[in-house]
């Protein structure tokens, strides 16, 4: 592979944030940007467990994004405002839970949250939105608002007819807007009728305003890792290169993948984004995931961050923060 964005063996571990553990919050996704006040503005979602046992399964019972910020990024953050909740509802295609959000700037200064949604606290409803704002602190207004804008195919047997979600939105140098997304299909059903969720799969979807319509990529899926695992992807360009970041699921620790591509759609064989938790934390059982990154003024990534949980004394998940040295 030619000259890498950022060296993985040079990632130094500065610590926790967004543990809201003591109010029983569990914290999934943490995707920051700088803002034009000098703040680190962070984007989270948030969930009380049902389960605390497993407060990664429960999310769609309703989860919330909520928006932090701090002086520094590794904290220490502040929650400023909720920017969507939710009720475990049906009203509408995303009222049971939200997750996954990312924040971004397009050229022309708007502000983006690409998010996940889902309804009637049903897994296999899971699809993708955004929210567009003047200003980190909104107000937002929703791009789909009665419907997603990406949503699971009606032929349940597609690559993605089981769920989309982790949305990447990518401003393409050459113009339009391009959407990854992880995808599955639908392998099976139960006996109730239920579908089982098949293989995880990295698809694409196009559109050349950011209202839409947006449409599924014809080479979909861009990226078939079975029997491996691999999911929440990142995507950005720099030095005339795409580049993937995705949470390696086949390993005990879950580290971290990194792809190359030269236009986006064909990707390489990845090399290692970033250590398996258990080489910091010293606890086998713990887990990274959801790689997002901190970009610098020069556009240039200067911090990894994930989310860290499953720790043995207490499962639930916080944000973790890495600075790229180098």
């Amino acid at each position: 592979m030619r000259e890498l964005p950022y060296e993985p063996t040079a990632l130094r571990p500065l610590g926790r944030i967004m543990d809201l553990t003591d109010g029983g919050w569990t914290v999934w996704d943490n995707s920051p940007i700088w803002g034009d006040d000098g703040l680190v503005h962070q984007f989270s979602c948030r969930w009380l467990p049902d389960d605390p046992e497993r407060p990664d399964q429960t999310w769609f019972l309703g989860s919330q994004v909520v928006h932090a910020v701090a002086e520094r990024p590794e904290g220490p953050y502040t929650i400023r405002d909720v920017v969507l909740d939710t009720d475990g509802s049906d009203r509408a295609w995303d009222s049971s839970g939200v997750i996954n959000p990312k924040i971004y700037r397009l050229r022309d200064r708007r502000y983006v949250l690409a998010y996940t949604g889902c309804t009637a606290s049903r897994h296999d409803t899971q699809a993708i939105g955004l929210l567009v704002a003047d200003s980190l602190d909104g107000p937002w207004t929703r791009l789909a608002d009665d419907a997603p804008l990406i949503a699971p195919a009606a032929d349940r047997s597609g690559v993605d007819g089981y769920i989309c979600n982790n949305p990447a939105l990518l401003e393409h140098p050459d113009g339009g807007l391009w959407l990854y997304y992880k995808a599955r299909d639908v392998s099976g059903f139960r006996d109730d009728g239920s579908p089982i969720a098949g293989g995880m799969r990295i698809c694409l979807a196009t559109a050349e305003r950011l209202e839409g319509p947006y449409t599924k990529h014809p080479a979909n899926p861009l990226i078939n890792p079975h029997p491996a695992l691999f999911e929440d992807p990142y995507v950005w360009h720099q030095d005339g290169a795409f580049w993937l970041l995705a949470s390696d699921m086949t390993v005990k620790s879950h580290g971290g993948l990194l792809f190359r591509s030269a236009d986006g759609i064909a990707w390489g064989e990845p090399v290692v984004a970033y250590p398996e938790a258990q080489s910091f934390t010293g606890h086998s059982k713990q887990r990274l995931e959801e790689p997002n990154l901190l970009f610098g003024p020069d556009g240039r990534p200067t911090h990894l961050f994930n989310i860290l949980g499953s720790h043995p004394d207490d499962p639930r998940w916080s944000g973790h923060v890495f600075a790229l040295e180098g």
